[in-house]
């Protein structure tokens, strides 16, 4: 009877490890920074008070004109390097190609959008801060150029306001450069989330993601059939 109790005591504290390790939250720090078209940034994971972290770094996003029209360059982390090539380029041939499967793509987010919605309910903004500088060399279009960048900024929190909880006011700076055309950005964003939800989003969008081929199929077949009885 006691080696029973003693076992059954010890499955108890086990349940309650794990729901305490899955009622943590999971700390996500987000930083990026543009000079003109040049992006750079890193997003940090901590968890257990940041016994637990990892950090991913991304560098020397840009935009640039090849053959093949418009391309997004962007190198890969240092421990991708070890099995690729050090960076990646988007053509506008893989753009189109995206293009062109827009249905599922739309119905993919279609399923997924209430599992964002549900995700975002239970995150804790704790840092929202940018810091801006806009400048194109003339006094007047850099006024409305700072102008339609506050607006931008704020209409974005704003939004994001709507889904989730702001523990501090966002912190926004735009400082006007009027001799020289620039644009510089510094953003910071850093939220909390629990692991459990963290994880439940995480099963729900590979559950969405692959269920893809089967919702297509389905549809194209419905749409197939249908073009059958249309031309008999």
């Amino acid at each position: 009877m006691w080696f029973s109790l003693f076992w059954l005591l010890i499955g108890i504290l086990v349940v309650c490890l794990l729901l305490g390790l899955l009622a943590l939250p999971v700390r996500v720090q987000l930083h990026l920074s543009a000079n003109g078209s040049t992006m750079n940034g890193n997003a940090r994971i901590q968890y257990l008070f940041g016994l637990i972290s990892l950090k991913r770094e991304f560098s020397g996003i840009h935009v640039k004109g090849t053959e093949e029209g418009p391309t997004i360059q962007g190198n890969l982390p240092s421990t991708a390097r070890r099995h690729k090539k050090n960076h990646r380029e988007l053509t506008s041939e893989e753009v189109w190609h995206a293009i062109r499967n827009w249905r599922q793509w739309y119905s993919i987010l279609q399923r997924w959008i209430p599992v964002l919605r549900w995700t975002l309910h239970r995150t804790v903004v704790t840092t929202f801060a940018s810091d801006i500088d806009v400048g194109t060399g003339e006094a007047a279009a850099t006024g409305l150029a700072v102008g339609a960048t506050y607006a931008t900024v704020y209409c974005a929190a704003g939004q994001l306001n709507r889904y989730c909880v702001f523990h501090n006011m966002p912190q926004v700076a735009v400082r006007p450069s009027f001799n020289v055309g620039k644009f510089a950005l510094q953003q910071t964003c850093i939220f909390e989330i629990r692991l459990g939800y963290a994880m439940w989003a995480v099963l729900r969008s590979l559950g969405i993601w692959m269920k893809r081929g089967t919702h297509n199929g389905s549809s194209d077949s419905r749409a197939h059939a249908d073009s059958n009885d249309q031309h008999s």
